[in-house]
């Protein structure tokens, strides 16, 4: 007899704090920073070499980097999805008449690639660092910087501009439903 006795407590149903749609764009996120984890290991590694070393409070230099370094990637690993529908929300209450869910959906769609992109992304930082280990003295290393920064600029771009065109689409489609 399967009869709930009246008088006892109500159950609440377990709710999931992160839909699957909201663990895959976080795990892609995850992904991307760990892929690009070794061009920043890198850029502090030569920045430490290059600049810091020898400096008046080396030490005290070092320690925050690390430090800074640490925090970072916790406050991306932890924190990088809840600032962007943050961010999302905020142009959407200014800009937008489409639908939130609409534009949420969107940019969690836009992560699919993401951790494609962090591959040749990382390979980009970590020739940037070699050459900047090497040549940062040298009389070309600002062309080969701004073609390096010109190539991580363009890659970055094949992530927001797709996401900026269908955001852009939907508005098109709220507006054409509100006349």
């Amino acid at each position: 007899m399967n009869e709930q006795n009246p008088f006892s407590p109500p159950v609440a149903e377990p709710v999931a704090d992160l839909s699957v749609a909201d663990r895959t764009a976080m795990w892609r996120l995850r992904w991307t920073l760990v892929l690009l984890l070794p061009g920043a290991i890198l850029n502090a590694v030569v920045w430490d070499i290059k600049v810091v070393q020898g400096a008046p409070f080396a030490l005290l230099m070092r320690a925050g980097n690390v430090l800074l370094f640490f925090f970072g990637v916790l406050a991306i690993w932890f924190f990088a999805l809840p600032v962007l529908r943050l961010v999302v929300s905020i142009i959407h209450r200014l800009l937008g008449r489409g639908s939130l869910d609409h534009w949420n959906a969107c940019l969690l769609d836009s992560f699919r690639r993401l951790p494609l992109w962090a591959v040749p992304g990382c390979v980009l930082w970590l020739i940037w660092g070699s050459v900047f280990f090497a040549q940062a003295d040298e009389p070309g290393f600002g062309i080969i910087t701004f073609l390096l920064a010109a190539a991580a600029h363009m890659l970055a771009a094949c992530w927001y501009v797709p996401l900026l065109v269908k955001l852009i689409r939907i508005e098109r489609a709220a507006r054409v439903a509100t006349k």
